[in-house]
């Protein structure tokens, strides 16, 4: 019977590895915290009525923190990364064939409808809020209907803390306010976003929130929620603009022709907005419509029914 212990199913990570996944090197530690952090994803998950089985995706596994629990306990799972020397290490010493790498760009090699679940710790914050939304759609591609994705992020705790950094940049999305930090080196430990949770839901079309608990420490003193894969009546369009100077009231925010179809309350220098079109613009493109002089139309992005 498993008992925690994966070190006899598998090596250890060499030190320099497991500081690039969890900042410290200690072989014991390394195993007891990547245990309670399975555990913890596994509880979240039932705590959202959907206990964990079927196919499984570790996104962003590193170098085997969480992955080889999930492995040991029987699990199909299946892990992806940018990294590619921890890739590596996972092919040569946990299986040869459960680990791709992957791009900072979202695409991912696997079949649509492929996954039941997916789960990351401590990836989109690392990712700015447009890759966020479009990583986000890249898992809900590969998700099977009524899959379940698990996120943590920077919460509450994190805001906080990511006050008084080098290169802190107070941003938001739509109404929801969010900070980064650091050079924005995206994908690595550089760069850093700390954020609602009603930001995480804007940029998660096509779920449905589950679970949210603050400070789990599946990784850190994190937040987690469960988002569940909804089904869609029709695909849906989303407009993203980026506003450049300050809206002290209501006012249009795009339009078509002549004719406003979007409108905001408000806005500061940088904010995103992720504006659903309604369901007669779903066939357009972006140079069919206009933005505000004070806005700018980044792009759009239609999210499939499946």
């Amino acid at each position: 019977m498993y008992s925690g212990n994966t070190s006899e199913l598998f090596p250890m990570p060499p030190a320099n590895l497991m500081r690039l996944s969890v900042a410290w090197a200690d072989d014991e530690r390394f195993l007891a915290r990547g245990a309670q952090s399975f555990e913890k994803v596994r509880t979240a998950f039932e705590y959202a009525g959907a206990p964990m089985q079927g196919r499984v995706l570790e996104w962003g596994c590193g170098c085997g923190r969480m992955i080889r629990h999930a492995l040991a306990h029987g699990y199909d799972a299946h892990g992806c990364d940018i990294d590619p020397v921890a890739l590596t290490w996972c092919k040569e010493n946990i299986s040869p064939d459960r680990f791709i790498l992957c791009d900072i760009e979202p695409v991912l090699p696997y079949e649509p409808n492929s996954f039941d679940f997916v789960y990351a710790g401590s990836v989109i914050t690392h990712l700015s809020l447009d890759l966020q939304f479009y990583w986000i759609k890249e898992l809900r591609r590969i998700l099977r209907p009524g899959g379940r994705m698990l996120l943590t992020f920077a919460g509450t705790y994190h805001f906080r803390n990511y006050y008084g950094r080098e290169s802190t940049i107070i941003r938001a999305i739509n109404d929801q306010p969010i900070v980064e930090a650091g050079n924005h080196q995206e994908g690595s430990n550089a760069y850093g976003i700390a954020q609602t949770i009603g930001s995480l839901d804007i940029v998660s079309p096509g779920f449905k929130r589950e679970y949210h608990v603050q400070s789990n420490d599946i990784l850190g003193a994190q937040d987690t929620a469960v988002y569940k894969k909804i089904e869609l009546s029709a695909p849906t369009t989303y407009a993203m603009l980026k506003s450049e100077k300050f809206l002290d009231r209501r006012g249009p925010i795009l339009f078509r022709g002549s004719h406003e179809v979007a409108w905001v309350d408000g806005a500061i220098p940088d904010q995103l907005f992720l504006i659903p079109l309604s369901e007669d613009l779903t066939d357009v493109s972006a140079s069919d419509l206009r933005a505000n002089r004070n806005f700018e139309i980044l792009k759009l992005v239609t999210v499939p029914t499946e």
